[in-house]
């Protein structure tokens, strides 16, 4: 018998590819210890640079596209 859905949590990080295949993972913060420090290993075996939207919520790729990385607008792209 299900009593309900779990409650739910936003995820503490994501990765995004921008359209030139420049590829980030976007750390929002929260989690408990060593979250932002795990969040930084994955970055690296992914390939990905590391971004901590807390400090960086947006900027321009290299590419010259801006890149949006506020927690909401991050979903959706």
């Amino acid at each position: 018998m299900i009593t309900g859905l779990p409650p739910y949590q936003t995820p503490i990080e994501q990765s995004l590819r921008c359209l030139c295949g420049n590829r980030f993972l976007v750390y929002f913060g929260g989690g408990i210890g060593e979250a932002e420090a795990r969040a930084r290993e994955r970055a690296g075996q992914i390939g990905a640079r590391f971004i901590d939207a807390r400090e960086i919520p947006f900027l321009n790729c290299e590419c010259g596209v801006f890149l949006d990385f506020t927690e909401d607008a991050a979903m959706v792209n």
